[in-house]
């Protein structure tokens, strides 16, 4: 009896033995995922026309590119033109930056890719972005995803003190670069951790429930009279929705500034969370590791089992 007591505890050990070395592979997951099946929309509108630094070329390149250590490796569609519902089929995530009606002329097509549990990046820019006023095309977007107590407005950001180490005028003094540090997020998301410093050039959201269950992190910015702000993250259940009032922040002048596309990663990898699954090239790995290590477990049973009998 003594005998096979221990023997049981052998092979439990072993099986512990066993999910002990598999816990790491499934920890590492992050890491070793094969995003090239999660697809996402990438809408373009008026960062296309302003062309040069102020696009969008450098962001396609990171959320396409398969090397972990320089980008997101994500299945890319991009879409200047208009988009329709059967551009939506199959698509995990959409961003839409600065979209104008030309490319969104219809935003019934995002009801159903909401309600499908599917997951929303939508930038604007400060005075609407631009002469396609993006604000009330994403507002039309956000109505059809049943997004309320939140709208784009025509906010720039508006700070008396331009020498200040906290904002930079661009674009010919008209508005501002602000550094907003960590202590600006209203958020205890692990997804701002690291997050030290970004910059952003508008805060065009408007939020008239800020205390809505369903927004998460939210990102402000110091101005003249009070905060304004510019990122909201939207999890109702269904679907989970990034808001930033600057796409901007995101071109190719500004994503290598601070830690601008630290934060794109961190957002977009929130986004895609549920469409991520381990790849089945982990798999093996575990059944093999398992394996070999219950099969020892079985051998030294047997062995101290034969060796009992001998005595």
């Amino acid at each position: 009896m003594r005998g096979k007591s221990a023997s049981i505890t052998v092979l439990l050990l072993c099986l512990i033995i066993s999910l002990a070395f598999a816990s790491p592979i499934v920890s590492a997951q992050d890491v070793q995922s094969d995003r090239s099946s999660i697809r996402v929309l990438l809408i373009l509108g008026n960062d296309r026309t302003f062309g040069g630094s102020e696009n969008f070329s450098f962001v396609e390149t990171y959320l396409r590119e398969t090397n972990p250590d320089r980008g997101l490796g994500l299945n890319m569609t991009v879409k200047g033109s208009a988009v329709s519902e059967n551009d939506l089929k199959g698509i995990d995530l959409v961003i839409a930056s600065i979209p104008n009606a030309s490319s969104i002329p219809n935003a019934t097509i995002f009801k159903q890719f909401a309600e499908s549990r599917h997951s929303l990046f939508l930038l604007s820019d400060y005075y609407g972005g631009g002469t396609g006023n993006s604000s009330s095309v994403l507002n039309g977007v956000l109505n059809e995803s049943n997004i309320h107590g939140v709208s784009f407005g025509k906010d720039a950001i508006s700070i008396g003190n331009a020498t200040s180490d906290w904002q930079t005028r661009v674009y010919n003094n008209i508005s501002f670069a602000v550094r907003v540090n960590s202590s600006r997020f209203q958020s205890g998301l692990s997804i701002f951790n690291g997050i030290l410093n970004v910059v952003t050039i508008s805060c065009s959201l408007n939020i008239t429930s800020p205390s809505d269950p369903s927004f998460l992190g939210l990102g402000s910015a110091p101005s003249d009279s009070s905060s304004h702000y510019w990122l909201l993250l939207v999890n109702d259940g269904v679907h989970r929705s990034v808001l930033c009032g600057s796409a901007s922040m995101f071109n190719n002048t500004y994503l290598g500034v601070e830690n601008n596309q630290a934060l794109l990663r961190q957002l977009v990898l929130w986004l895609v969370e549920k469409f991520q699954v381990l790849p089945l090239t982990v798999f093996p790995y575990i059944l093999l590791t398992s394996s070999a290590i219950s099969v020892l477990g079985i051998a030294i049973y047997l062995v101290s089992r034969r060796t009992r009998h001998l005595t």
